[in-house]
């Protein structure tokens, strides 16, 4: 599985982990921009939660 962190040091809290190891497979599944939106989706709502 691939992981995005942010900020890279995951020592930092708070931190977002996102999964992004999928992205070939929902490419396939969904077409590539679909699975772009989701994983930016993913990310806007993780940077919410960080905010937060």
């Amino acid at each position: 599985m691939l992981l995005f962190f942010a900020p890279y040091d995951k020592t930092v809290e708070p931190y977002i982990r996102i999964a992004t190891g999928d992205y070939e497979e929902s490419v396939s599944e969904r077409g590539k921009n679909d699975a772009l939106w989701a994983i930016l989706s993913s990310m806007a709502h993780e940077i919410i939660h960080y905010q937060q």
